[in-house]
């Protein structure tokens, strides 16, 4: 019997092993297990992040072209997947771009899972000339309810509660979670993050290939997503003390105070 409860626990935690670190099917979504958070893939284009059993951050790739017309990848048509290729990745491949009588952009995307968490890998290409206003960008949104009390860090540059506008250059974008957790996410260098809110949202928008591109080029970027320890206090943070208020390395003299006049 203890040979056989053994035999069980063991691949019982094989099993575990097995499976951290890749993508599973949960109905039409991929879902892919970090600890206690998660990285959930929902078809046709956008990514929640968070701990499980709470909200999360949902994430969506955009871009404006021509007169400021907005687009989002999950608005456009899939022609193949999503589906698992033979390494574990997230394969699907389509068309966006669809407002404004635009020609449209073909994409592949591949989201390549990790321990740590997985990275989000774009090539998009035009089929014919299409003016880019300012590049590609990924737009990071929460309900501000949900996520009241957390912070927010624009690292090393910016940070402030949930709610207030968190704006700036930075190395990755960290948003608290549970526990001290937050969820992270980053391009390839710096990159510039700015804030939008509304009374029940808080949206970042975060540009991950700055600049338009021509015909015949395709295009390729990618989103680091991860989890860290959110920082208890961050560069050039103040904050209020409760110590007594004295001055430090004084002692009174007990002699005699000069006269003046």
């Amino acid at each position: 019997m203890k040979t056989f409860t053994l035999a069980v626990c063991v691949a019982v935690a094989f099993t575990a092993t097995a499976l951290a670190g890749q993508w599973q099917r949960q109905g039409r979504n991929f879902v892919l297990a970090v600890g206690q958070e998660q990285i959930t893939y929902e078809p046709p284009g956008t990514i929640s992040v968070g701990t499980k059993g709470e909200a999360g951050i949902r994430v969506a790739i955009f871009l404006w072209h021509d007169n400021w017309i907005y687009e989002r990848l999950d608005g456009g048509q899939v022609s193949s997947g999503p589906e698992l290729d033979e390494r574990g990745w997230i394969r699907q491949a389509g068309t966006w771009v669809v407002r404004g009588q635009a020609p449209p952009m073909k994409y592949a995307l591949a989201i390549e899972p990790k321990a740590t968490g997985a990275v989000m890998h774009l090539e998009t290409e035009k089929t014919a000339e299409l003016k880019l206003n300012s590049g590609l960008w990924c737009t990071l949104s929460l309900d501000r309810q949900a996520f009241s009390g957390r912070r927010v860090y624009a690292r090393p540059t910016a940070h402030g509660p949930v709610g207030t506008a968190v704006s700036g250059m930075c190395d990755a974008l960290l948003i608290e979670l549970a526990d001290g957790k937050a969820a992270a996410f980053s391009g390839e260098g710096f990159r510039q993050v700015r804030s939008r809110l509304s009374d029940r949202s808080q949206g970042f928008e975060m540009n991950f290939h700055p600049s338009d591109f021509g015909v015949g080029e395709k295009a390729k970027t990618s989103l680091k997503i991860g989890f860290e320890q959110m920082p208890a206090e961050f560069p050039g943070e103040v904050k209020p003390r409760r110590e007594k208020l004295e001055i430090a390395g004084v002692s009174p003299s007990t002699g005699a105070v000069a006269q003046y006049g």
